[in-house]
């Protein structure tokens, strides 16, 4: 089984209509209300939050999708209506959630992809993860002017959409001005609180539309764990698993941004 995190206790008009993630009464286990976060075994108070995971190879390490696999997912999926195979949608920051939306973007989506990191590590896995085509684009925001790369690469229309795993005030301040015409973008991110001005006359004139993405429902979690059961997307290959009497190297690993992927503690 899978946990699928979203705990609630009391039915709101959002779980009754399949988002449980965002109930008035939300409660994240491990986090909030309930504890276990680095348990062994932890109580689930309901049936509804487990996800059968037969078929599935390598548990521990799948229990990443209830999360990396999951958030990402529901953000491309909001891009199912907009975006055709012609379009390009650039994913940018290539962490555990990005890492996920690029497999995404060429599974669901089947558009070109422009992915982003600054960071030469998740760029160099990329291509061992996702099949690529020769439209698509790997680049590292610290070594290229990646407005004008995005903008070659399109023919300087931009791209139809935008994914933000950072939400920074820089990302948002850099890619909105990529969007084409009508463009997309989704944060999903949460790296800083408060973002740039709102570039009204862009958004007005171009009509570009900016929605926030959170996590994902039930239903979508058996989505992603059928996709995963049928090899459509990868998630072994970016969990490290670690022992929990090593918790504090990985906390220490993270600060210091040395993490590709996700990691798993494992008893």
């Amino acid at each position: 089984m899978l946990v699928f995190g979203g705990w609630y206790d009391t039915d709101d008009e959002f779980t009754l209509s399949g988002d449980q993630q965002l109930a008035r009464r939300v409660a994240w286990p491990g986090i909030v209300k309930y504890n276990g976060g680095y348990s062994e075994y932890m109580y689930v108070p309901s049936y509804r939050f487990l996800i059968p995971a037969h078929g599935i190879e390598d548990l521990a390490a799948a229990s990443v999708l209830t999360d990396a696999g999951l958030t990402p997912y529901r953000a491309i999926k909001k891009l199912k209506p907009y975006v055709s195979p012609d379009d390009y949608v650039a994913v940018v920051g290539l962490g555990g959630l990005g890492i996920f939306g690029a497999q995404y973007v060429k599974s669901i989506l089947a558009a070109k992809a422009i992915m982003v990191d600054v960071r030469d590590e998740p760029l160099e896995m990329i291509p061992k993860i996702v099949k690529l085509e020769n439209s698509d684009l790997l680049l590292n925001a610290r070594k290229v002017d990646v407005v004008k790369e995005i903008m070659k690469a399109t023919g300087g229309k931009g791209v139809r959409a935008v994914v933000d795993f950072v939400g920074s005030t820089k990302t948002l301040e850099t890619y909105l001005k990529v969007l084409d015409t009508k463009g997309i973008y989704v944060l999903v991110g949460l790296h800083s609180n408060v973002g740039p001005p709102i570039p009204i006359q862009a958004m007005v004139t171009k009509e570009i539309t900016i929605i926030g993405s959170l996590w994902g429902n039930i239903k979508e979690l058996y989505e992603v764990v059928d996709l995963a059961k049928r090899s459509t997307i990868r998630y072994r290959e970016v969990v490290g698993k670690i022992k929990l009497e090593d918790i504090m190297m990985a906390f220490e690993k993270l600060e210091r941004g040395e993490v590709f992927g996700r990691f798993v503690i494992t008893p």
